[in-house]
């Protein structure tokens, strides 16, 4: 049994680089193949299945020997950096997300203003924090209060999942070195290393 604290939600987007777009136009017109990369997730995720059937779809619509390959990284936070350094033309972001890339905020360190919104609400995640049911926790605030060293999982670096965590527990001026000063971590994983971990104590 969890205890579970739904804290907030968000919904994907799909952003893509403004050069992309205007290109469009000229890739029907010219009927030349063209190479495409759509950036998602990890291997296993959710939106790298997504990502895998929607590069089958635009593949459709585009030029004989066009390809469109679906990339196994980099997250919700990460896709916006990849479209901007042009190793992607495509990915899934959170509205949020997207915004702090545009204006320079948290891991973003300059403005990225080369991508564009062309889909939204594809799908909703909720933000949230489960603990075991024999912790002695209710809330946040317990855990700074008593100091208590949980070891914590989320998903990699570049995914809106770590950086939602960091985010909650610095709202309780909870920073990851405490964490470890109080005998607890910080610890990423993938999906399927998730469901072991908790099983096995380990988280």
């Amino acid at each position: 049994m969890l205890k579970t604290v739904i804290k907030w939600r968000s919904f994907i987007l799909v952003i893509v680089l403004v050069c992309f777009m205007g290109a469009m136009p000229a890739i029907s017109s010219a009927q030349q193949p063209v190479q495409l990369k759509l950036a998602s997730f990890k291997i296993g995720s959710g939106w790298y299945v997504m990502a895998g059937i929607m590069a089958d779809i635009i593949k459709r619509s585009l030029p004989r020997g066009s390809t469109v390959d679906a990339l196994p990284k980099s997250g919700g936070v990460g896709n916006p950096k990849l479209l901007n350094t042009k190793k992607a033309d495509i990915g899934f972001a959170f509205p949020v997300t997207a915004n702090w890339a545009w204006n320079g905020k948290f891991r973003y360190k300059e403005r990225i203003r080369n991508i564009r919104a062309i889909a939204g609400g594809l799908d909703s995640y909720w933000v949230a924090g489960a603990v075991k049911a024999d912790i002695d926790i209710e809330s946040w605030a317990d855990m700074k209060e008593k100091k208590m060293g949980l070891r914590i999982c989320t998903q990699s670096k570049g995914s809106l999942s770590e950086l939602a965590a960091n985010q909650v527990l610095g709202e309780f001026g909870i920073t990851y070195d405490d964490l470890k000063g109080w005998g607890g971590a910080i610890l990423m994983k993938g999906f399927k290393e998730m469901v072991p971990a908790l099983k096995e104590g380990a988280i």
